[in-house]
């Protein structure tokens, strides 16, 4: 049976055992403790792909990048919303490559807008509540910028419209991707218009990435 000097002294080396692991770096090192795993500090994501044209946002909070033959302007009627839309080549110059989307008879337009979580709601409560105004068709599981979202198609007149809904930092944000013609398309389409909306679309949901996190 141990002596009560006897279970100090074992008590005091186990101390100065457990010790030595916690000391790191300059001060100590011990080749038999355990590695503690550091925890890695996010990667900042990359928007910028060969052959597009990278936009960051006013605010600095997402960028992305989209085909050339699209400009960029504040939306005249929402403070808080952006649009990229194809048109004159002159605002959008590919020194080596004439952009297709600016021979299109009518314009394919990206309109980003965010509205702040001000009622703590969730994503799909975000979605309903915009369906109910505007007649969504389908919403289908989505993501962008490793954030959950949704996707739907609607039909708004003639048009077709892909909206895409997530939300960041308490903020919600939509993606509208349409092309303003007197007859619907969409991206199943076989037309060279139902292709430059599909560019658009595939090219920004991949290269789309937040910046604050």
């Amino acid at each position: 049976m141990l002596s009560k000097r006897n279970i100090i002294i074992l008590l005091f080396v186990v101390f100065i055992s457990t010790s030595a692991c916690i000391l790191t770096g300059d001060s100590y090192q011990n080749a038999d403790c355990p590695e503690v795993p550091k925890e890695e500090k996010p990667k900042p994501k990359d928007c910028k792909v060969d052959g597009n044209i990278y936009f960051e946002a006013p605010d600095g909070e997402y960028c992305f990048s989209y085909p050339y033959g699209y400009y960029g302007y504040k939306s005249p009627e929402e403070s808080n919303a952006f649009i990229i839309q194809s048109g004159d080549p002159s605002l959008s110059i590919d020194p080596e490559d004439t952009p297709s989307s600016v021979n299109l008879l009518s314009p394919i337009t990206l309109k980003i807008r965010y509205t702040p979580n001000e009622h703590n709601k969730t994503l799909w409560g975000f979605v309903s509540s915009e369906a109910r105004l505007e007649n969504v068709e389908d919403a289908s599981p989505w993501t962008i910028s490793d954030e959950e979202a949704y996707i739907a198609k609607r039909h708004i007149n003639k048009t077709v419209i892909y909206y895409i809904y997530t939300q960041h930092n308490h903020v919600f944000y939509v993606l509208e991707f349409s092309a303003g013609i007197t007859e619907a398309i969409s991206i199943s389409d076989r037309s060279h218009c139902a292709d430059e909306l599909e560019k658009l679309l595939f090219t920004v949901n991949e290269t789309f990435h937040f910046l604050r996190w």
